[in-house]
């Protein structure tokens, strides 16, 4: 037994910084640290890495949120790094950065990994980085361990002498770097709980600390997918991509892109690539499913959303994709089963109860969906299509003094809310305020002057108030958009009786 100096750091490419960073502090304090920054991937490139954690006593990884994403691959380097670790009984120490803990990532640590949390690891604040490395060569990297008897073997001297060469002429990381990196990790960790507002925020930080950094965009663009902001979210893959041609997931972000401007050929070409390039990343799964669903392709839809959530249990944002694609097939319940456990992973998602009171509604569950509607505006009080959804649920229970008050709510919050004042005109109907009526359909077609479900309904209101021209004049209108109307056939029928 004999101490050792030689360390081997395992990291995700998003924590280049840190590794980095904690690669520069051993080295000038006399340890022999291997860290790979950015050799290129030769045919022997994963034996020569997997070789130097043979070769090296200690073996530190780099925990943070984005870390352990892709730890449910097993294919993942990171992984296959740490089991080879496991295996050889390396000194293992597990650094664990601002934003990181084991509980919300217990889903990803299976199989080997499942001991990580077993090994005594250092908390490290970022603030107090180098306090924390002194801790660790001190009271971690001190210790007895067994020989080494993996030495590296000679046909991979030459490469690894060109790894370490790269490395030990690496910039020293600055305080600005660490910072940037500090913050977008807490983006992911907000992002990862489905607060992404706050996520926004984060990652908008770091990038005014850096503004090339291509992953923090991305990120800040994922988040506001998330919300339903996709302008802002195509701005951020833009920017994203002109920061990084290169980025790892270049192929998400385009067919993303492609599919928002309705280029569904293109947007489904980069979408294979995507998968082709990362067939164990549920990103990739969940971007071509977006693009089948706007192709109205359900069925491979349904499959990648699937296969994206067997990836990632905890997507909630796939579970809620996935109801929308169940309600396209007709599977009402197989969608409320989805929206439920997007409710379950994030209580706060107000979309995945909007969505699954409208299912609710679907199946004549209305008490169920005006609780789901409730439950939507007391998280978001603004919520104008909450309202609407609500409404239309009294409707159809004939509660049309309810339904009154949710319109007129939906209206004042978006006064340009065409559907909100076509359902008015309904409920106005309903209660024989035909002039009221009127002034909805009016207002509707004003905007849309070949919407013929209003103007059908204005001619119906301008009956009841014995206006027979003005409502054969609407329903005339009608019959030009759509010649062959029953329903407005057979009300021109009665009008015209009583005008004779």
């Amino acid at each position: 037994m004999a101490k050792q100096n030689t360390v081997f750091i395992s990291y995700r490419r998003t924590n280049t910084w840190t590794a980095q960073a904690v690669y520069q502090y051993l080295s000038a304090n006399g340890y022999d640290a291997f860290f790979d920054v950015e050799s290129i991937r030769t045919g022997d490139w994963l034996e020569t890495i997997l070789s130097q954690i043979r070769a090296r006593a200690h073996f530190i990884i780099i925990l943070t949120p984005s870390a352990v994403e892709r730890f449910n691959e097993p294919n993942d380097v990171m992984r296959v790094e740490i089991e080879t670790a496991v295996e050889e009984q390396r000194n293992i120490i597990p650094l664990m950065f601002d934003g990181f803990e084991f509980s919300s990532v217990e889903y990803a640590l299976t199989g080997k990994l499942s001991i990580i949390p077993k090994y005594n690891g250092l908390s490290v604040p970022t603030q107090y980085f180098k306090y924390a490395m002194q801790d660790l060569c001190e009271n971690k990297l001190e210790v007895d361990v067994n020989a080494i008897h993996h030495p590296t073997p000679p046909a991979l001297i030459q490469q690894v002498e060109a790894i370490q060469r790269t490395s030990r002429n690496q910039p020293a990381i600055d305080d600005v770097q660490i910072e940037a990196e500090r913050l977008y990790e807490e983006g992911v960790a907000l992002h990862r709980t489905s607060q992404y507002n706050d996520a926004i925020a984060k990652f908008t930080m770091a990038i005014e600390l850096l503004p090339t950094y291509a992953e923090a965009y991305y990120r800040r663009g994922a988040s506001y997918h998330n919300i339903d902001d996709l302008d802002s979210a195509l701005e951020n893959y833009r920017l994203a991509i002109d920061a990084d041609p290169h980025h790892s997931k270049i192929a998400i972000m385009k067919a993303t892109l492609n599919n928002r401007l309705k280029n569904h050929d293109e947007a489904l070409r980069q979408a294979n690539l995507a998968v082709d390039q990362h067939p164990n990343l549920d990103e990739a799964y969940f971007a071509r499913a977006n693009v089948y669903n706007y192709m109205e392709d359900y069925r491979h839809a349904l499959e990648d959303y699937t296969h994206a959530i067997e990836l990632n249990p905890s997507r909630e944002s796939a579970y809620n994709n996935r109801g929308n694609t169940k309600i396209q097939l007709g599977d009402n319940d197989g969608a409320i089963a989805d929206y439920s456990k997007a409710i379950d992973l994030d209580p706060q998602n107000v979309k995945a109860y909007v969505n699954r009171g409208l299912a609710k509604k679907r199946v004549k569950d209305y008490l169920g969906a005006i609780d789901d509607f409730g439950q939507a505006l007391f998280l978001k009080p603004d919520h104008a299509r909450a309202y609407l959804n609500r409404g239309n649920t009294y409707f159809a229970m004939q509660d049309y003094k309810r339904a009154l008050q949710d319109f007129n709510q939906a209206i004042s919050l978006d006064p340009q809310y065409i559907i909100g004042y076509l359902n008015r005109g309904f409920v106005r109907l309903r209660m024989k305020a035909y002039q009221r009526a009127i002034e909805d359909f009016t207002y509707v077609v004003a905007l849309e002057p070949d919407n013929f479900v209003a103007l059908r309904n204005r001619g119906v209101a301008k009956s009841h108030l014995e206006d027979y021209e003005g409502a054969l004049e609407d329903f005339n209108r009608v019959l030009e958009l759509q010649p062959d109307d029953k329903e407005t056939l057979d009300i021109m029928a009665l009008v015209k009786d009583k005008l004779k």
